[in-house]
This record gives C-alpha cells, structure tokens and sequence, in this order.
C-alpha cells in the first residue's frame, strides 16, 4: 500500500490564510457590484433628467421660432398693406 504523506501545519496555515484572503474578494466583489448597480441607476436617472431638459428646451425654441417667424410674417403684411393702399 501507499504510504500516507503527514502534510505540514504550514501547509493548513496558508490555505486557512488563502480562504480568508478569497472570502474578503468576494465581499469586496459584491460591494464593487453593488457600487456600479446604484451607479448604473444614477446614470439613468441622470440621462432622463438630461433628455427632459433638451426636450423642454426644444420646445421653448420652438415657441420662439414660432413668434419670429409671425412677427416677421406681420412685418412684412404690414409693409406690403401699407404700400398697396
């Protein structure tokens, strides 16, 4: 029969120490996952905040074209009325 091999306490030391360095990287693993999900839900939130703003924006752009664009059409009744009579 083989002979057994009596493993040194050493050995039992540096894996206990292995476990323990390797339970800790998973607790910070799962903080690091935890840190990009609340990241990940900022950023949407921020982007929605973002596009509601360029959205509002662009229709107070469009309100404004809007009155440009009848004050120059007025402007230009107003001239042509004015000439005609």
């Amino acid at each position: 029969m083989a002979k057994k091999r009596k493993l040194n306490p050493h050995v039992f030391e540096e894996i206990s120490e292995l476990k323990a360095g390797l339970n800790a990287l998973k607790v910070d693993v799962g903080w690091i996952k935890e840190r990009i999900k609340a990241l990940n839900r900022r950023i949407g939130i921020v982007k929605k905040e973002l596009k509601d703003d360029i959205n509002e924006k662009t229709e107070e752009i469009k309100e404004t074209f809007k009155w440009v664009i009848g004050l120059i059409v007025g402007t230009l009744l107003t001239v042509i009325l004015t000439k005609l009579i």
